[in-house]
Formats: C-alpha cells, structure tokens, sequence
C-alpha cells in the first residue's frame, strides 16, 4: 500500500502543432449598462482591491466624506458630534459603510445580470426616494466625487 508501484504512469500528451488559436472576443455588454468592456473589466479588477479590505475601505470612503463635506456628516444625528477618531470606533458608522459597500458589491457581482440590476437598483432608488426623512437629497448627490477620491 504505500510504495506507489501500483499507480499507473502519466501518459505524455502529444504537443499540437501550429499556433494556438485566438481568445474568443468578449461578449458585447447590454447597452443599459452605459460600460465598454474595457471599463467593466477595469471596475471589477479595482474592485477587488476595495473588496479584499472592505471594511477599512468602508469606514475610509465614509471619513473621506465627512473630511471633505463636513455638512453631509449633520445629516447623520449619530454621527454629528463625534470626531474623527470616534467615528472610527462607532459601531453605527461600521455597520452602514459595509452596508453600503455590501450594496455595491451586490452591483458589481450582477453586471452580466442586468436583467437583474436595472430592476434591483430602480427599486433601492425608488425607497430612498420615497424615505420621510432622506438623508442624501439629489441635490446632494455630487457627494459622490469624495468617494472617489483617493485616500
């Protein structure tokens, strides 16, 4: 049992001769989507980054905000008086920016899927847009540009 004589050799794979044939193109993207392939692979590989520390990234999205815009931070009562170091350490902040950035881990995932997506985010779109008390109003929404920018 354990001498190995009983296993069988490898057999030798005859090398094809000639070159080998081209990569299939990508498939064309749904044009809902407004991405080039070349965009979506740049997104998704970017976002592997994010993903493989999303917590920090989460909490370091929200700070980078909040530096830049400190009057969306008065948005949030649980937020509005700490300072930066307790916002660090506030179990409110950690929960919603990996919430957030759940969400837009979810979208990614499900960009071949836009089936999927387009419903899915018109419906995230459509329940802040009928929230009471909305924290992010459209005026608000260059906000995104602080999300972006890099730490």
């Amino acid at each position: 049992m354990g001498s190995g004589a009983s296993r069988p050799t490898p057999r030798k794979r005859k090398a094809k001769k000639g070159p080998l044939p081209s990569p299939q193109p990508p498939k064309p993207l749904d044009p809902r989507l407004k991405l080039d392939a070349k965009e979506k692979f740049f997104l998704e590989k970017s976002w592997k980054t994010v993903a493989r520390n999303e917590d920090v990234a989460a909490m370091a999205m929200f700070i980078n905000l909040f530096r830049s815009s400190p009057e969306i931070k008065d948005k949030w009562p649980q937020l509005r008086k700490l300072s930066e170091d307790e916002m660090r350490d506030s179990p409110y902040l950690q929960k919603l920016s990996v919430r957030i950035l759940g969400a837009m881990d979810h979208v990614i995932d499900s960009l071949d899927d836009p089936d999927y997506l387009i419903p899915a985010l018109e419906k995230l779109g459509q329940m802040h847009a009928d929230m009471t008390n909305p924290i992010i109003l459209p005026e608000d929404l260059w906000v995104n540009k602080a999300f972006l920018r890099q730490q």
